[in-house]
């Protein structure tokens, strides 16, 4: 047995699954933002490097 209702969907196994937009879009949201934090990540770990790699060259 099935039911359904605006927002939640219950399985015979009684586990529930949101049928909600408004959550689909959070969740949507909330990868965007960890893509854009990784990316982030990833720059400033380039940008420590470059700077790491320079002050070597200036204590030569």
């Amino acid at each position: 047995l099935v039911e359904i209702d605006e927002f939640n969907t219950s399985t015979s196994d009684g586990n529930y699954r949101s049928n909600s937009p408004i959550t689909l879009m959070k969740t949507n949201n909330l990868v965007n933002l960890i893509k854009l934090i990784e990316i982030q990540k990833k720059e400033l770990t380039k940008n420590n490097l470059i700077e790491i790699n320079q002050q070597f060259v200036d204590i030569k």
